[in-house]
């Protein structure tokens, strides 16, 4: 799973509905694909279905992503005119993947992609955002056997993919799953998993009711391990937007 850092809110909404777009598709190894989706004439906006937005300020707007030609291309399907607004936010958005292009192999892998804003005080995730590092676990040693003793980031491993389906499935509820790597006194790399639901962040410890100690927020989580978990390794990997 990518973490991609977008500052502006339309683009990273619009990114979203790509990415479901993408998932219900089931494009499999194609590079290049076309969608249609629903547009907001004045602002850019992309939907999967209409809102409340007046029918005359909508139109059927037909992306086209190709990995090749690292583009993405746009047209409404009846020949409306967008508004200068709305191009610019287009714009905006196939700059980020052009970027993004460069990461994938086929075009089913931006469905991966997690498109957030950039760090505020009191977010929930700030301080994931901040260390987040999209490796696996051989990545992960790479990154810390390099460091002090309790650096730590974080990434999603398949088992916390794995456990946040069953895990959504069981509890009727968004959950999310990320592992915290961090090395250890003994300069041994170790693995914790770690569930954001309800609200609050707790280890998993193989227990689905996720009854065990929980914090609210995840810099609290981080700091019960003491010194196992001191030094985080800041990401430099975001694509700004």
């Amino acid at each position: 799973m990518r973490t991609e850092i977008i500052q502006n809110p339309l683009i990273r909404q619009n990114l979203g509905v790509l990415s479901e777009a993408i998932k219900d598709l089931d494009i499999g190894p194609e590079r290049n694909a076309s969608f249609d989706f629903f547009c907001d004439l004045k602002t850019g906006k992309i939907l999967y279905t209409p809102s409340m937005i007046p029918p005359h300020e909508l139109a059927i707007l037909i992306i086209t992503l190709d990995l090749d030609q690292k583009t993405m291309k746009w047209k409404t399907k009846e020949g409306e005119k967008l508004s200068s607004k709305a191009e610019t936010h287009l714009k905006e958005m196939a700059e980020i993947l052009k970027k993004a292009y460069s990461k994938v192999e086929k075009l089913a892998q931006l469905a991966n992609f997690q498109w957030h804003g950039p760090v505020e005080s009191g977010d929930q995730y700030s301080l994931l955002k901040q260390v987040w590092h999209d490796v696996d676990r051989e990545g992960a040693e790479r990154l810390l056997l390099k460091a002090h003793a309790g650096t730590y980031l974080f990434r999603k491993d398949h088992y916390a993919i794995t456990l946040q389906e069953i895990l959504r499935r069981g509890h009727k509820k968004t959950v999310q799953c990320y592992t915290l790597t961090y090395l250890d006194k003994d300069k041994i790399v170790r693995d914790r998993t770690v569930v954001f639901a309800n609200q609050k962040w707790t280890f998993y410890d193989d227990d689905p009711t996720l009854s065990g100690p929980s914090f609210k927020s995840v810099e609290e989580l981080v700091q019960s391990m003491g010194a196992m978990a001191k030094y985080p390794l800041m990401s430099t990997s975001a694509i700004q937007g």
